[in-house]
């Protein structure tokens, strides 16, 4: 359209609906709900919420612990996992099953095993009942993969 020809309301009513529409512009596309859904969308989950943790400042490093399991915790929890692995894994060998269950169930195995040596290697708590708990579910793992 010409913007120099006014001969009719119509077409000038046209144009100066095309500056209307440059206020609209300065305005944002998205809105922080719009992106929050977008993700959600994407990811199947809740955007994560930002926060500040305990002590931080904002733009600085946060020296806290907060959250961060210690090496008993990581020890214990790594016992309870490793006993009932070797439990389903017996429970596995007793019904003769075979496929990618059990592949996947001995493969996960492996790993717990590999991790539960590495933290019994590196353990220098005095706490000798956890560090004999965690002996007896890694020689438990051992045996359901030389047996």
């Amino acid at each position: 359209m010409d913007p120099t020809n006014f001969d009719s309301t119509s077409s000038a009513c046209t144009f100066l609906q095309g500056y209307n529409e440059l206020e609209s512009l300065e305005r944002p596309l998205f809105s922080s709900q719009d992106e929050g859904d977008d993700y959600e969308r994407a990811h199947g989950v809740a955007p994560p919420q930002s926060h500040r943790p305990a002590g931080g400042r904002p733009g600085g490093a946060s020296f806290s612990t907060v959250g961060l399991p210690t090496q008993v915790d990581e020890i214990r929890e790594l016992t309870v996992l490793a006993k009932d692995a070797a439990g389903i894994m017996w429970e596995m060998v007793a019904m003769n099953e075979s496929g990618p269950a059990a592949a996947e169930m001995q493969a996960n195995a492996q790993q717990l095993q590999a991790q539960l040596r590495g933290l019994i290697g590196d353990y220098q708590g005095g706490d000798e009942k956890l560090f004999n708990e965690a002996l007896e579910a890694l020689d438990m793992l051992n045996s359901c993969f030389f047996d």
